[in-house]
């Protein structure tokens, strides 16, 4: 009766047990007896099969897939107890393993049976996705039952995976390991936590996941490898599998940031692999200004090694040098000649110049590049002044940078310790220029005004542009003078100081050191019974001097006062006669505007002059016997 009515239950399961233990020969007692087995909530039973059954199958088996897991995995786990038996139902269990994978069929008992049968015998272009799917299909159990979805979302994918809730389960592939679970409801309720539930995964894929790769090679199971081999980084390019990487990429279904990832390391397979063409179409497809700096960096290298050096410069000029690897950027300036005349207007961009600096600056530097920086660097002095040393060390013409160099200089007023050196560059190739005396003429300010230390090439320089027929600026001539009134014996020009003494005071300037030069012009003789105040303050002052004559008959009562002669910029100078042994007491005031806006006289210097050398005037002073009478005077030299 019960194996009329297909009886399956608990109570059945009892008298089938019986039949088969006393051999009845009752047609469907063996598969109602599989039937009825009792099997836990992962589908695995719980008592042993007699051996009678198991025989009675390895003839026929018109069981269904599920209980025919059972009884295949019983015997994989009684292999050693059944050796025969096993080896007889072998070739049964490995066609059972390969149809349930083409119907993607999943359980702790098929799990057992994939583990231990799955081989690359079995696997091929056919079956590859469903080989991947039934290796990472686990079975998600759910308790509450207002749930009807679970919905997989990875961290890789921008879509959502949507797999239904059917007594409390749901069958869900779960690839790789950057996935999170969100469980729904019918109104559209989802929680992320909150609401109990279970993973059960019936094997662990290890080695087997490796077999499907050599057969994917798009669809969706093409992104399930990825994903799988994406969280191990094994997912690596090979000449095998780059097409189904080309395929992902085409796709929609990668976010942004991964998508730009995967196509960086489609390019770094292609650039490392010689593929110029492939390279070059990929990196056409690339947004520069979606790029990082570190990124566009490794395309502009790979730009070059496709030779597209015209899209290399683009990019170079259009996003700079941040993240870009310096050596690159010498390559870059090595190979623009190799674009021909284009290449060389390129080369005078400022911007491209700039990244060529950037070179420089890291240590990346050759004589090409160098070349360039000193053609059409123009930088900050110190920039600038640092390119001419390395350039100059390699034998690099720096006319260009000299010149350049000295405009700044002079229009800055940032002046460097190398300062002369390069001028020195500058007018051996170039004499004559107005930058020559314009250089001159603030050294010359510089020493005389501002009282720096002086360069005696500086001074060559001017001899040289004098004899040369050139007219040196006013500033020269005076510092010519007064550096050569303390160097005498060191110029060797006595033609020039006549000439430049005679233009001054032509021109109504007068110093104290013009005196030095008597002997080489004798009409500087009358101005020898003088002694010249010389004062320093800011260019345009009001100065006073006021001044008491101490003399030995009648000393003067009170001050008198007269202005300063503002003889040159900032230098101030007034004049008094004095003879042997006279002295003047002085100070010196300058206008200050007050707090109130009132004009206020605030002394800044105060001193003695007096005349107490013996040394008589020249013949050509108006005084010069008083004085030679005083000073024989003062030594009772009655004789003379």
């Amino acid at each position: 009766v019960l194996i009329a009515g297909e009886k399956t239950d608990s109570r059945a399961h009892e008298y089938y047990v019986q039949g088969v233990a006393k051999n009845l020969h009752l047609n469907g007692i063996f598969e109602l007896y599989m039937m009825s087995l009792a099997r836990n909530e992962n589908g695995e039973i719980t008592e042993e099969i007699p051996k009678s059954v198991l025989i009675f199958f390895s003839y026929q088996n018109a069981l269904d897939d599920s209980r025919s897991a059972i009884l295949y995995r019983y015997l994989y786990d009684h292999r050693e107890q059944l050796p025969e038996l096993y080896e007889q139902y072998l070739p049964r269990i490995r066609a059972f393993v390969v149809s349930a994978i083409s119907k993607r069929r999943t359980g702790a008992n098929l799990g057992v049976l994939y583990k231990a049968f799955l081989d690359e015998s079995m696997v091929n272009a056919q079956n590859a996705d469903a080989v991947l799917e039934v290796l990472y299909t686990a079975q998600v159990r759910v308790q509450n039952p207002n749930i009807s979805e679970v919905v997989v979302l990875y961290e890789e994918t921008a879509k959502e995976m949507h797999y239904p809730v059917r007594e409390g389960r749901a069958r869900v592939p779960l690839y790789g390991g950057s996935y999170a679970i969100l469980l729904a409801s019918p109104g559209g309720e989802r929680f992320a936590s909150g609401v109990p539930y279970a993973i059960c995964k019936w094997m662990i894929p290890g080695r087997l996941s490796q077999l499907v790769g050599p057969f994917i090679r798009s669809g969706e199971g093409n992104l399930s490898l990825y994903l799988c081999n994406h969280s191990k980084n094994c997912d690596e390019i090979t000449m095998e599998n780059v097409s189904r990487f080309k395929e992902l990429l085409e796709g929609k279904e990668l976010r942004p940031s991964y998508k730009n990832r995967l196509y960086h390391r489609l390019l770094r397979f292609y650039y490392e692999n010689g593929f110029h063409k492939q390279l070059s179409d990929c990196l056409l497809q690339l947004k520069p200004q979606n790029l990082s700096g570190r990124e566009r960096g490794e395309y502009l290298e790979m730009w070059m090694a496709a030779g597209n050096w015209e899209k290399a410069l683009s990019w170079l000029v259009s996003f700079g040098t941040y993240g870009i690897d310096p050596k690159t950027v010498l390559k870059l300036c090595t190979q623009m000649d190799d674009l021909g005349e284009e290449g060389r207007k390129k080369r005078k961009d400022p911007r491209l110049i700039e990244t060529f600096f950037y070179a420089f600056q890291k240590g990346k530097y050759n004589s090409t590049l160098l070349q360039t920086l000193c053609a059409y660097f123009c930088g900050t002095t110190r920039e600038m002044r640092d390119v001419y040393n390395v350039a100059l060390s390699l034998e690099v013409d720096v006319e260009e940078l000299s010149e350049r160099l000295l405009l700044q200089m002079l229009y800055t007023g940032a002046f460097v310790g190398e300062q002369t050196d390069i001028f020195r560059s500058y007018v051996q190739k170039k004499q004559g220029s107005d930058l020559e005396l314009a250089f001159l003429a603030q050294a010359s300010y510089d020493h005389f005004v501002k009282e720096k230390l002086p360069n005696a090439f500086l001074y060559q320089q001017m001899e040289q542009v004098a004899r040369g027929g050139q007219k040196l600026p006013v500033i020269c001539l005076i510092d010519y003078l007064k550096y050569a009134s303390e160097h005498k014996g060191e110029m060797g020009a006595e033609d020039l100081i006549p000439v430049f003494l005679k233009k001054l005071m032509a021109a109504g300037l007068f110093f104290p050191f013009f005196m030095e030069f008597q002997d080489l012009l004798p009409k500087l003789a009358r101005f020898s019974d003088r002694v010249m105040l010389v004062y320093r303050s800011a260019p345009g002052k009001n100065c006073t001097v006021h001044y008491l004559l101490n003399k030995d008959t009648e000393p003067q009562e009170d001050y008198e006062s007269r202005p300063m002669k503002e003889m040159y910029d900032s230098v101030y100078i007034a004049s008094f006669i004095l003879f042997f042994g006279e002295q003047v007491q002085y100070y010196i005031t300058e206008d200050q505007i007050g707090e109130a806006g009132e004009r206020v006289e605030q002394l800044t210097q105060s001193g003695m002059l007096q005349r107490s050398d013996i040394r008589t005037s020249g013949k050509g002073s108006r005084f010069s016997m008083i004085n030679d009478l005083m000073v024989a005077g003062t030594l009772s030299d009655y004789d003379t």
